[in-house]
């Protein structure tokens, strides 16, 4: 018998893959190739590949060279490849996976206001696991009254943004009946708004929630919103033209800023901004010879790159109702949207019984609870105004300074 020649040794395959997209985020179906790999011989062929995903899933084999994954949890993942050739040799490469998503934060300075006060909002907008800050991006803010009806509308960026965008402001001013622009009124004129905007996708048509408020000096809304629901057309600029009855209503004198924002929806209902809000300032005086500030002058709003937004607003003094305000806020990133809330409380210091007013029968509630602590059968915690567990004088002179 003839000696077997011998066989000659082939290399080992060589394990290499690649994984989009290359931000994964929560719950995406994350692709994986593997077709770069390397084979020892032009004969010679992959059989097998082996996924493991690092997430305690079972592992993965398959002759094909693509495969997908979704993962659960925002955390990094070592994700191995383990590829067999036709010869029985094999090879195995391992690559880090981080998984991502978004945290979209938003607080306030405190949880229960006076009327007097100023609510100082502020949030984040940062990445899961990793920490990193969100630039670029826009904040839909949508604050509701107790009643669930628009109390404000605004959008925040989180630092500088630009374009181009899909759905923008062209035109918004203030004008008289015939549209022509106007920046100063008299005490019971017509205030007239006209507001324009572009679809500047010529195949796409989308839904424009529109979103016009009235703030005074005080950063107070001196009218309820403006909404308006509306489709907007490719090449065809949409606008809305109204007579804003409420800001005379108000009896409002001093200057005022106008701000605009256009939402898919709501961002109450899920809805996010298109674009950056647009402003436009006038005043309100008590008669044609009273002196017009100038309210031209444009303001750059410079933005710290850390991912945070923030704005301040006051309440009405008197026709804000007292209750539970909840502000949502939401933004689009990577085709994502991300939610946040959060609730404060308004109501009157000195407030005794409830009512939401100050007056003679929350003296009398007081003054039933006077010089009790708890523990003390006349003790009503509504009645401590400041909190030191004691009602006493301290607590009748906050009363009496709110009163009315």
């Amino acid at each position: 018998m003839m000696a077997s020649e011998p066989l000659l040794a082939a290399d080992p395959p060589q394990a290499i893959f690649y994984y989009a997209p290359a931000v994964p985020l929560v719950n995406m179906t994350v692709a994986f190739d593997a077709s770069a790999s390397k084979t020892g011989g032009p004969t010679i062929t992959i059989v097998n590949h082996e996924w493991n995903f690092g997430d305690g899933t079972p592992k993965v084999n398959t002759s094909e060279n693509l495969t997908t994954h979704v993962f659960s949890i925002a955390k990094d993942y070592t994700v191995t490849l383990n590829v067999t050739d036709s010869q029985g040799l094999w090879n195995t490469t391992s690559k880090t996976v981080t998984v991502y998503t978004f945290n979209l934060t938003v607080a306030t300075d405190k949880r229960k206001y006076d009327r007097f006060d100023t609510v100082n909002v502020t949030g984040t907008f940062r990445s899961i696991p990793e920490n990193i800050p969100v630039l670029e991006s826009l904040v839909g803010v949508d604050i509701r009254k107790p009643d669930g009806s628009s109390f404000l509308f605004r959008i925040r960026p989180t630092s500088l943004v630009s374009g181009p965008w899909t759905i923008s402001f062209t035109k918004f001013y203030t004008c008289d009946s015939n549209m022509v622009p106007k920046t100063s009124f008299t005490k019971g004129e017509d205030i007239w708004v006209y507001a324009e905007w572009e679809n500047s996708d010529i195949m796409q048509t989308y839904n424009v929630t529109t979103c016009i408020v009235f703030l005074d000096s005080n950063l107070a809304p001196i009218a309820n919103p403006s909404t308006y629901s509306t489709l907007t057309f490719p090449g065809i600029p949409g606008s809305v033209f109204f007579r804003a009855q409420q800001i005379m209503d108000s009896g409002f004198v001093g200057g005022v800023v106008m701000y605009g924002c256009l939402f898919t929806q709501f961002p109450s209902n899920g809805g996010y901004p298109y674009s950056p809000e647009w402003s436009a300032s006038f005043t309100i005086s008590r008669s044609l010879s009273s002196p017009q500030p100038n309210m031209s002058k444009s303001v750059v709003e410079l933005f710290p790159p850390d991912g945070t937004y923030d704005f301040a607003f006051r309440f009405p003094f008197s026709t804000a109702p007292m209750g539970n305000y909840t502000i949502h806020v939401s933004s689009l990133y990577y085709d994502r949207l991300f939610r946040g809330n959060t609730t404060l409380t308004l109501y009157a210091i000195g407030d005794v019984n409830g009512d939401g007013v100050v007056d003679i029968y929350d003296a009398i509630t007081l003054a039933k609870a006077y010089n009790s602590s708890p523990g003390s059968p006349n003790w009503n915690p509504n009645a401590d105004l400041n909190s030191d567990n004691v009602v006493d004088i301290f607590d009748a002179i906050i009363l009496a300074n709110h009163y009315g």
